[in-house]
């Protein structure tokens, strides 16, 4: 991951396995003025030129850039209970306009109102 802010998210989130760190000055003093030190992972000073040569051409690094693995999901079984209410969005009427059309006919199924 590559910018600030996605960068002192990571190194505040313990949960993180980190692998490697490289800033420019000016990008070390913008996240010590946001996340103070120690972090669990020593920075690696470089140059600019350096952490944009292994990414996008276009991309925008500010200067920070983050080596991590994913972030872990949580289970199936937590996020079910993520619902206002149980049945919450199943009513008939409320499924995407993809899931009102037949995929062998092509046409739109006749939606049934229950009010």
């Amino acid at each position: 991951m590559h910018g600030l802010h996605p960068v002192v998210a990571a190194l505040a989130n313990p949960a993180r396995r980190l692998k490697r760190l490289l800033l420019t000055e000016d990008a070390e003093a913008a996240i010590a003025a946001q996340l103070p030190k120690p972090w669990r992972i020593a920075p690696e000073r470089v140059e600019r030129a350096h952490i944009a040569s292994f990414l996008p051409e276009d991309s925008v690094h500010q200067g920070a850039a983050l080596l991590a693995e994913p972030a872990a999901r949580p289970a199936a079984r937590a996020r079910a209970g993520t619902r206002p209410w149980p049945g919450a969005g199943a009513r008939p009427g409320n499924r995407p306009a993809q899931c009102r059309r037949h995929p062998a006919l092509g046409r739109r199924l006749q939606r049934r109102r229950r009010w």
